[in-house]
């Protein structure tokens, strides 16, 4: 069984397309440590984790961003302390970013005020190119 994969079949169950039909290839595989729950902080942040990736193009590549622990409960969909996925950003020259907080905003009768927050489980980052 493959580890990244998709499968299309007929109606009739017959597979149409699976990744036989594909040539795919790691070109890059690291780890990203837990980010403890940080402090909430005032203010919005742009700042990513950089990664070089030698042939990285999001036109023939993938990035998979997958947990290393999972919850032993349904999660809520707001930040309840467990943590949440690492996000990832093309960001042009053969690089990724990896994002490790949330931003938010709040209105309060007379504005919005910005928040960010870290809070991420650790999780191994993946990058596959389509060869074919």
């Amino acid at each position: 069984m493959s580890e990244y994969g998709i499968e299309i079949n007929a109606a009739n169950g017959a597979l149409t397309l699976g990744m036989q039909h594909f040539t795919i290839k790691k070109i890059f595989e690291t780890t990203i440590a837990k980010q403890g729950r940080g402090a909430i902080q005032e203010g919005w942040r742009t700042d990513l984790m950089e990664f070089s990736v030698a042939g990285y193009d999001p036109a023939t590549c993938f990035v998979v961003i997958k947990p290393i622990v999972y919850a032993g409960y349904d999660q809520p969909g707001y930040d309840d302390g467990f943590g949440f996925t690492p996000t990832f950003r093309d960001i042009g020259l053969n690089k990724i970013g990896i994002v490790t907080y949330v931003n938010w905003q709040e209105y309060r009768s007379d504005n919005w005020y910005k928040y960010n927050r870290t809070n991420t489980v650790a999780a191994s980052v993946v990058v596959v190119k389509v060869l074919a």
